[in-house]
């Protein structure tokens, strides 16, 4: 169960303003709703399945712009409802909305009450805030879309698994634990009414000597059946710890066997690792790339020829990158420009190039034994020559494993680090990626073939 965090703040009489993790907000009279959230990461969790080599890490926004909706138009001028919300959206273009929310959830603008709340040094902090958090926000998800490559992993070596292998984390060997006797010991107080009402029926007493024997007869009756009930009580104990002695041998033995039962499994595994064969890299490129999650849209299609894999990535569109660039000025306020053709292009390029770095890092650990990665990037655009959209290549990029791991990708410019490779790409100096012929491959016999005839890859 999560901790919810939240400040009320009171900017005047009626007036509150909501401070949370989620948001900033202002309310009159009572909560309200929140007015712009920050951005929420994406995570990629991929492993190796039946080990404990995986990884995790933020790569992305996919929360979609929820003050689109909000705009002049359907925001109507009325006076103050008691119980509304004070609202500030900031849409895509930068631009600023403040309005009112009325308990049935009718948008409405109240001059005279906006006009004493803006008044007030806490709506300017609030809006500088806000504006930041719609900053980083779009800032966030363009980074999400282009710099996928610096999500990549570090690259495994043979001695990372060996030690993985030798120094298993999510192999343990369980033992039974005996648990405590949990019945309580018999206390000898517990049986003085008991042996007082025995003594009081069964002692001869007159009135002069009631009280004297009746004492002495409770009290032995008492320890007498204290001595039966804790011999009993003794003698469960013993036959307790007996049966917990029998049952953690039989416990022992059985995550025995399933220890040496996991133990092989994983030993199997390892040596699948250290020296797969070409089903095992098979099963688990798809395994991998099934598992991935992008905040653009990717298909792919595979083939894997002995310890070389081969990838074929139907890429994002350009129209799928954000087309806006966001700054804050001098004065605070945002400014959202559209980018320019050059600046997309370098985006796109940026971030369609930096999808074979990212891919190519996750199916290098698969195995140490891979020794090639090769990927190819197409995309649909109209045939000059049949004026009909076709799948058409945009670069082609041979990664040898020993100079691929050299490289340290965070730190990379992918348009320019794919050139340190065998490669085909055209590029211009606006950044526009130019159709390409691919390599001839095992899997692609010809230039020609389409991407739906190429039998021999496996889709994902």
């Amino acid at each position: 169960m999560g901790v919810r965090f939240q400040r009320r703040i009171t900017l005047c009489k009626g007036v509150h303003l909501n401070v949370s993790k989620s948001g900033i907000g202002i309310s009159l009279g009572m909560r309200g709703a929140s007015i712009s959230t920050g951005p929420r990461g994406q995570y990629v969790n991929l492993g190796i399945p039946g080990t404990g080599i995986a990884y995790r890490h933020k790569v992305g926004d996919n929360q979609s712009d929820s003050s689109s909706s909000v705009n002049k138009s359907n925001i109507r001028n009325s006076n103050y409802i008691e119980g509304s919300s004070l609202n500030i959206t900031i849409d895509k273009d930068g631009k600023e909305f403040a309005y009112l929310t009325a308990p049935d959830g009718t948008r409405y603008n109240d001059e005279a009450t906006m006009r004493r709340i803006k008044k007030g040094t806490q709506y300017h902090e609030l809006l500088e805030k806000a504006r930041r958090m719609k900053y980083d926000d779009m800032k966030n998800k363009n980074d999400s879309c282009v710099y996928i490559y610096k999500s990549s992993p570090t690259i495994i070596t043979e001695q990372d698994v060996i030690q993985e292998r030798e120094n298993p984390k999510n192999i343990i060997k369980q033992e039974y634990v005996i648990h405590e006797f949990d019945e309580a010991e018999p206390r000898l107080t517990a049986f003085y009414d008991k042996a007082h009402n025995w003594a009081l029926e069964n002692v001869k007493y007159n009135i002069f000597n009631k009280k004297k024997k009746v004492h002495f007869a409770e009290h032995q009756k008492m320890y007498e059946l204290f001595e039966e009930a804790k011999k009993d009580w003794e003698k469960r104990k013993e036959e307790y710890y007996e049966n917990e002695k029998k049952t953690k041998i039989i416990k022992d033995k059985e995550f025995e066997e399933d220890y040496k039962r996991r133990a092989s499994e994983q030993a199997y595994i390892y040596d699948q690792i250290l020296n797969p064969t070409e089903d095992y890299i098979n099963d688990t490129v798809k395994d991998v790339l099934s598992q991935i999650e992008l905040p653009v849209e990717f298909s792919i299609d595979y083939a894997v020829a002995g310890r070389k894999i081969e990838l074929d990535i139907d890429l994002p569109e350009i129209e799928d990158y954000p087309q806006e660039v966001c700054s804050i000025l001098s004065s605070g306020k945002l400014s959202v420009k559209h980018k320019t053709v050059s600046e997309l292009n370098k985006d796109y390029a940026t971030g369609v190039t930096g999808m074979a770095f990212f891919f190519a890092s996750l199916l290098f650990n698969i195995s140490p034994a891979i020794e090639q990665v090769s990927i190819s990037g197409y995309t649909q655009r109209i045939s000059k020559k049949t004026g009909n959209i076709e799948d058409q290549y945009v670069y082609s990029v041979i990664f040898p494993r020993e100079e691929f791991s050299k490289i340290n990708i965070q730190n990379i410019d992918p348009i320019q680090a794919i050139t340190g490779f065998d490669n085909v790409m055209d590029i211009t100096s606006r950044f526009e990626l130019k159709t390409i012929n691919v390599k001839e491959s095992e899997n692609r016999k010809t230039d020609s073939d389409k991407q739906e005839n190429q039998t021999e890859f496996y889709s994902v």
